[in-house]
């Protein structure tokens, strides 16, 4: 979760003969910042770890599968969330430098845990607990505002994303893909600083415009804006199952998928 797609993209266009609708979640912070950040180091790990797996690692993966359906794992997390229990996660929660412990400065609560789609089923107290919910937002609140202005420079590293991704698309549609970008919803308190930082008329819209893709932003539809975001930034998992049944019926209804009939 939280990882920019640019490193997926490009293992499926240049490592794959994929030719078939890709759904692209876009969040402008995440996609379009820095090239060395250490989310995008972070996914390019994880497309390197799927080819360079050993043997016991894969045949770990596949045996854990019927357990983790029965039993309560203690998983180690890279995002190294404070709350997780396992022995690798708690001793990533201490900082040692200057010879003295120092706290972590950014103390990022698990939401929720991932199924075996990958979706993220957010934990039955993140919905309507409110001391919970202010665990999350209050760590958003120790970096959000922080974002700078759109600037000469932001618009340099815009740019250089802008075209490393459609260099990418423009393969990937040359040999019959199909790419579509979705701008999911972020609370207005997340919002209006990740705006500020890249604003929609000189991020978004002209991504959009260069890729020329299928796109839909959360501010133009109704069924995209209009669920609550306990921490701003996911959905509760009722919420994320009605949000994509209604994403999927208007893709359908704009012929960019077709209705599986049984």
């Amino acid at each position: 979760n939280g990882k920019p797609p640019g490193p997926f993209l490009e293992d499926i266009v240049n490592n794959t003969n994929f030719n078939g609708t890709i759904v692209m979640g876009i969040v402008p912070i995440m996609v379009f910042g820095y090239p060395d950040s250490p989310r995008r180091l972070t996914a390019k790990q994880w497309v390197d770890h799927y080819y360079n797996r050993t043997y016991a690692q894969k045949l770990g993966f596949a045996l854990s599968k019927p357990l983790q359906r029965h039993l309560v794992m203690l998983s180690a997390s890279e995002a190294k969330s404070y709350n997780n229990l396992d022995l690798k996660s708690l001793i990533n929660t201490i900082s040692f430098a200057n010879d003295r412990i120092e706290e972590e400065q950014f103390n990022l609560v698990n939401i929720g845990y991932n199924d075996e789609d990958r979706n993220l089923i957010m934990f039955p107290r993140m919905t309507d607990n409110e001391f919970y919910q202010k665990e999350i937002t209050d760590e958003w609140n120790k970096f959000l505002p922080e974002l700078p202005d759109y600037s000469e420079d932001t618009e340099k590293t815009v740019s250089e994303a802008i075209n490393y991704l459609d260099n990418l698309i423009k393969k990937f549609k040359a040999r019959g893909g199909t790419l579509i970008l979705i701008h999911h919803k972020a609370e207005e308190e997340w919002y209006v600083h990740s705006n500020r930082f890249m604003p929609r008329d000189k991020v978004w819209d002209k991504f959009v415009k260069i890729v020329d893709c299928p796109n839909y932003h959360f501010k133009d539809y109704d069924f995209m804006s209009k669920h609550t975001l306990p921490e701003w930034s996911h959905m509760n998992a009722e919420d994320a199952k009605t949000y994509t049944r209604d994403l999927v019926n208007q893709l359908i209804e704009d012929n960019h998928l077709t209705k599986k009939l049984n």
